[in-house]
C-alpha cells in the first residue's frame, strides 16, 4: 500500500562570475528562485491560496510593510539594488524551498486520510476504504529546517517572516513523525491486530497536528507574499533599466497581473467574487499576456512558447469565469456535482478551472526560470 508515489492524486470517493555585469548578476539571481500552487475546496482543509512559491520576489502593493529598495537608472543605484536583491533572495529561498517541499504534501496526506475517515469520530473499523490509509511525507525535513534556521540569522532581518518560519517548522516537526507512524500502521494493516486501538488513539493527535500546520502554513504564506509584494515593482523597474521591456520583463509583468487576478478569483464560490474588480483584473491580465505574446511572436522567441500557451489558456479560463460572475449564469446540475471537489477543473467558468490553468502557468514559469529559457 506504499502508494505515496502519487500524493497529488487522492482518490475521489466519499470523500544556476560575471565581472561588473550587474544585469547578468540579477538575472542569475532571479532564476535561482522557484512560485508557491494549492488546490482550494478539497474537503474542509481550506488552503485557499496558490501553492507553489516563485523563488523570485513578486507582487507589489502600495501598503506593503516589507523592506524598501531604492530604484533608479544610474549604475550605482542599480548595483545597490542588485546587492539588496541578492541578500533578499538568499534570505527567502530556504523559506520557499521548505514550503514547496512540504505544504502540498501535507494537504495530500490530509485529503487522503479524510477520504475515508470521519474527521469527528475517527476510524471505527467499519469504513469501506481503510486500505487508502494516509500518506507520509517525502523524506525527513531536518535538512530544510536547518537551512531555515541558518537563513533566520542572515540579513536582512525580517521578524514576521522569521516568526512564521519558526511556527511552520514547529508544526512540521510535530506532524512528520505522526504521519510516518500512521502510514506504517495502515500500510502494514496493523489495525487488524488491535481492533483499531492505535488508529483511534492517533486520530485526535493527527487532527490537532494537521490544524496546527494549517495555521502555520497560512501565516507563512502571508509573510512570504508580503516580501514578494514589496519587491515586484523594483524587479520590473530594474529589468527596464538594465535591458528594457524584453522577454523577462514581459514574463514577470504577466505573472504580476496573473497573481492579482487570481487573488480575486481563487475562491470556493464563484458568486462571491467582486464582479467589477475581477473584470478589471482579467482585462489587465489579458493585455499583459497579449503584449507578451506579440513580443515573442515579433521577435521569434521560441523558448517560451509553452509558457505563452499556458498563459492563453489561463486567459480563456478566467474570462469564462468572469462572464459567469458578471452575467450571474448558474451552474448546471452536472456542474454542481463536480464543484468543491478535485474534479472542479473540468467545469468551465469555475474557480477550480481557472486555478488549474493558473497552476499550469506557474509550473511552466518556474521551469523557464530554472532552465534559463529567457
Amino acid at each position: 500500500m506504499q502508494d505515496n508515489q502519487n500524493p497529488n492524486n487522492p482518490p475521489v470517493n466519499p470523500t544556476e562570475k560575471p565581472k561588473k555585469n550587474y544585469g547578468l548578476l540579477i538575472f542569475l539571481l532571479l532564476i535561482a528562485l522557484i512560485v508557491p500552487i494549492s488546490y482550494f475546496g478539497i474537503k474542509s482543509y481550506d488552503f485557499s491560496k496558490i501553492t507553489n512559491k516563485i523563488d523570485n520576489i513578486a507582487n507589489s502593493t502600495s501598503n506593503s510593510s516589507g523592506p524598501k529598495i531604492p530604484t533608479g537608472n544610474d549604475s550605482k543605484t542599480n548595483k545597490s539594488t542588485g546587492q539588496k536583491l541578492s541578500e533578499m533572495n538568499k534570505k527567502v529561498n530556504p523559506y520557499t524551498k521548505i514550503y514547496n517541499s512540504y505544504s502540498k504534501s501535507v494537504i495530500s496526506s490530509y485529503n487522503r486520510y479524510l477520504s475515508w475517515v470521519d474527521e469527528k469520530t475517527g476510524p471505527t473499523g467499519k469504513e469501506k476504504y481503510i486500505s487508502y490509509g494516509i500518506y507520509s511525507l517525502y523524506g525527513d525535513p531536518a535538512n530544510d529546517i536547518a537551512a531555515l534556521e541558518k537563513a533566520k540569522k542572515s540579513s536582512p532581518s525580517l521578524p514576521k517572516l522569521e516568526k512564521a518560519g519558526d511556527d511552520y517548522t514547529t508544526a512540521l516537526k510535530q506532524l512528520y513523525p505522526l504521519l510516518k507512524t500512521a502510514n506504517e500502521y495502515y500500510e502494514n494493516e496493523d489495525y487488524k491486530d488491535d481492533s483499531f486501538a492505535k488508529g483511534k488513539e492517533m486520530h485526535p493527535k493527527l487532527m490537532t497536528a494537521f490544524n496546527a500546520f494549517k495555521k502555520a502554513d497560512t501565516d507563512l504564506t502571508t509573510q512570504m507574499d508580503a516580501v514578494e509584494a514589496d519587491l515586484e515593482e523594483v524587479r520590473l523597474k530594474y529589468l527596464i533599466d538594465s535591458e528594457g521591456k524584453k522577454t523577462k520583463w514581459h514574463a514577470y509583468n504577466t505573472l504580476k497581473y496573473a497573481k492579482k487576478m487570481m487573488a480575486l478569483g481563487n475562491v470556493a464560490d464563484a458568486f462571491t467574487i467582486d464582479s467589477d474588480k475581477f473584470q478589471k483584473a482579467v482585462s489587465d491580465y489579458e493585455k499583459a499576456i497579449d503584449d507578451f505574446d506579440k513580443y515573442v511572436t515579433d521577435n521569434k522567441v521560441g523558448s517560451v512558447s509553452s509558457l505563452i500557451s499556458d498563459g492563453k489558456d489561463l486567459k480563456i479560463a478566467t474570462k469564462k469565469l468572469m462572464r459567469r460572475v458578471r452575467d450571474k449564469t448558474p451552474y448546471t446540475t452536472g456542474d454542481k456535482m463536480l464543484l468543491g471537489d478535485t474534479s472542479e477543473w473540468m467545469v468551465d467558468g469555475s474557480p477550480g478551472k481557472a486555478l488549474s490553468k493558473y497552476n499550469d502557468f506557474i509550473r511552466d514559469f518556474n521551469s523557464v526560470i530554472q532552465f534559463n529559457k529567457f
